[in-house]
């Protein structure tokens, strides 16, 4: 979309040059979450919750411990060698190929996480504001009563 020159201002507000032409709302989102390192594919509408991610990432572990533990068995590994290798090979293949699905579950658990400590943090200072309070009248309380008595004894 081409604005005529007279109705563009100097600077936009993002700051970019006059006549310049912006990109749409949605473009330039998805190229926010390109930059910062989100491909725009796995970007859903509201977010990804942990336990979406946390599903996802345990789904994708299993079937790779499956395949890894069938392909070792057609090879002729057996018993606890399978076990053991299956566990190994898919855990570094894991490593690699489901970096993705990985992140994305740490992201979520990282943003559950910060919401019980904003919670925690919101909690103490409510509590410290109230024992403040409650310092603040105890120590009044203690001033007027030490007052009382030397007027009593001024009379």
């Amino acid at each position: 979309m081409v604005r005529p020159r007279s109705a563009v201002s100097s600077l936009s507000a993002q700051g970019a040059p006059a006549g310049s032409v912006q990109a749409p709302v949605a473009q330039r989102r998805d190229m926010r979450n390109v930059a910062d390192g989100r491909a725009s594919g796995r970007v859903y509408a509201g977010g990804v919750t942990a336990g979406r991610a946390f599903f996802v990432y345990t789904g994708l572990r299993l079937l790779l411990l499956l395949a890894v533990g069938g392909l070792l068995y057609l090879t002729g590994a057996r018993g606890l060698l399978l076990l053991v290798l299956a566990f190994l090979v898919s855990g570094a293949l894991s490593l690699v190929w489901l970096d993705r699905p990985r992140s994305s579950m740490s992201q979520g658990f990282g943003r559950v996480v910060g919401k019980v400590n904003d919670r925690i943090d919101a909690a103490a200072a409510a509590e410290d504001d109230v024992a403040q309070t409650t310092a603040e009248e105890d120590s009044e309380q203690q001033a007027e009563s030490d007052a009382e008595p030397r007027q009593q004894q001024g009379k």
